[in-house]
């Protein structure tokens, strides 16, 4: 069983795939530049801290590759699962 997510944790998973969302939404119908990138890079910045990475390329195996209806546990546990893999 996983460890209790903090209020934090829930919040800025859930945000994050929120805004994943929109831009899947918006890429979807439009080929430009997604007005939701600045967004995402604020909320991912934010799960970096959270979570202790040090740099936006420790998390890319698991934040370029958000499956459709992933949630927040989910999201969770592959970024705890990843820090236990580097911390090895």
């Amino acid at each position: 069983m996983s460890e209790p997510m903090t209020e934090e944790q829930i919040r800025l998973c859930r945000e994050y795939l929120e805004v994943v969302d929109l831009m899947k939404n918006w890429w979807s119908q439009h080929t430009s530049w997604s007005p939701y990138n600045q967004l995402r890079a604020n909320v991912h910045f934010e799960l970096l801290a959270l979570y202790g990475f040090d740099s936006e390329s420790d998390t890319s195996e698991v934040t370029d590759n958000i499956p459709d209806g992933m949630t927040p546990r989910e999201l969770h546990d592959k970024l705890m699962e990843l820090k236990t893999r580097q911390s090895a």
